[in-house]
């Protein structure tokens, strides 16, 4: 009995919604009988499995679907499967949650869980399948109408997606997920007032939604509409904890005229904006552009009045890099690792740079506040690699030199430098095996000499 209650679904729809949606439910305008609303409700939403159950209470219409049965063993089979769900197991989850509806075909708890983790596989097609079933005869199931819709905008089957949609936004009007996937198919569609409407009645719901004002922001972008573009973008910026949300944000931020690469003359022209983010918009724009000395410019003119923002002083640290200021990029990375200690792309050019400043030691600490950055990046362990070669610690230059290989075999840099460990701790084989590989490259590398001399004195 416990398990039959927990899969039965309940949704309210109120007497005020069902009017206001009069013509998706197919009644007239004007409508009062509770009698003709409820008999339009079983016709739209009833089928011959399972058992809808639709009560009227004060204004409001409580729609209960309730299944035939419940069989113990694919209950048995269901619980090992979310077990195995649980312990990201997900294909061996599948095949149990399919030999489940084997037993018995029309549990709901059963597909959705199937098609959900069917879905976390990117197995889109066979998710459709499962949840098509499902909703055919449970239509007031909302979470399904919902994940059918995200499958479908994913397999660029949007006008099916808008239906699946609505119908759990009907369903379910409190759920944000609905109104952002929908006010996502109409920006695609380019119905762009529709999509305007959903993402303003996300906000409505979660004024903190973040999602919604990007949406929002990019639709004024397509509508060329750059000042309220930009007021969405501030938006994020001022509100949103996600670190990359806020830098999506920063570098989305746009200015009405094009850069041109600055003269003598004009370098010591003060730069206007008409608010704060253009600095980071145009010195993103010139740093691409190669206007490494005007990106700077701006860069410095934004952070002396937001000196908090770590993110401005990476960018500003890898506009120095690229300018040859390695000192000086070095610190600005240092900066934005004290302002922000969780980011690994600080960690990351700060080795660069250290690399660059022949600082092995510091640069073996660095990494060592952030042991991701050596077990994912294949430029990181090899620098690493290099660091430790230098201060002869043979063993752990093998470990992630060899590391960096494994995980990038194309990686000549790493390549040469493993060989040359291999040599320091006399292993002539090993070393002649890796630059015998490595002269097999036919592009113009630069340490290509000191590969040919390495070879020579091996030989």
């Amino acid at each position: 009995m416990n398990n039959e209650k927990k899969k039965k679904v309940t949704v309210t729809l109120t007497l005020n919604d069902i009017k206001k949606n009069n013509a998706y439910y197919e009644l007239p305008e004007k409508i009062s009988d509770s009698g003709k609303i409820i008999d339009k409700l079983y016709e739209k939403y009833d089928s011959k499995v399972g058992t809808l159950k639709i009560e009227e209470n004060n204004r409001r219409f409580i729609l209960t679907w309730s299944p035939e049965k419940v069989d113990k063993r694919a209950e048995a089979l269901h619980q090992e499967a979310l077990e195995l769900y649980k312990s990201n197991q997900r294909n061996d989850a599948i095949e149990l949650w399919k030999k489940t509806l084997s037993i018995n075909q029309y549990d709901i708890e059963y597909l959705y869980k199937l098609s959900l983790s069917l879905f976390e596989e990117k197995k889109y097609t066979d998710a459709i399948e499962f949840l098509k079933k499902l909703v055919s005869f449970c239509k007031i199931h909302y979470k399904a109408n919902l994940l059918l819709g995200i499958i479908l905008i994913k397999s660029r089957n949007f006008d099916k997606a808008e239906n699946y949609l609505i119908a759990s936004q009907k369903l379910n009007k409190s759920d944000v997920l609905s109104y952002l996937n929908l006010g996502a198919v109409y920006s695609v569609k380019k119905e762009f007032k529709k999509a305007i409407q959903m993402f303003n009645k996300v906000i409505q719901i979660n004024d903190k939604e973040c999602r919604a004002y990007l949406g929002l922001s990019k639709i004024y972008t397509m509508l060329n509409d750059v000042d309220t573009s930009n007021k969405y973008l501030r938006k994020i910026i001022e509100i949103s904890s996600d670190p990359k949300m806020v830098d999506y944000a920063k570098r989305s931020i746009k200015t009405e005229t094009v850069e041109k690469p600055p003269s003598i003359e004009t370098q010591s022209i003060e730069i206007k904006v008409n608010q704060i983010e253009e600095y980071i918009s145009r010195g993103i724009r010139n740093f691409l552009s190669g206007n490494y000395n005007l990106a700077k410019r701006l860069y410095e003119n934004y952070l002396q009045k937001k000196p908090t923002d770590d993110y401005i002083w990476y960018l500003l640290g890898e506009t120095q890099l690229r300018n040859g200021e390695v000192d000086a990029a070095s610190d600005c990375f240092k900066r934005a690792i004290r302002l922000n200690s969780k980011r690994r792309i600080y960690y990351k050019s700060l080795s660069i740079a250290l690399h660059f400043l022949n600082k092995p030691n510091e640069l073996i600490a660095v990494q060592k506040k952030f042991p991701k950055l050596n077990n994912e990046d294949p430029l990181s362990m090899t620098i690493l690699g290099i660091s430790y070669l230098k201060i002869n610690d043979y063993p752990n230059a093998i470990k992630y030199l060899r590391k960096s290989l494994d995980n990038f075999p194309n990686n000549p840099l790493a390549t040469y430098y493993l060989s040359y460990a291999y040599m320091k701790t006399d292993n002539k084989k090993a070393s002649i095996k890796l630059l015998k590989d490595i002269k097999r490259y036919n592009l113009h590398i630069p340490i290509k000499g000191k590969i040919n001399k390495l070879y020579s004195q091996l030989r």
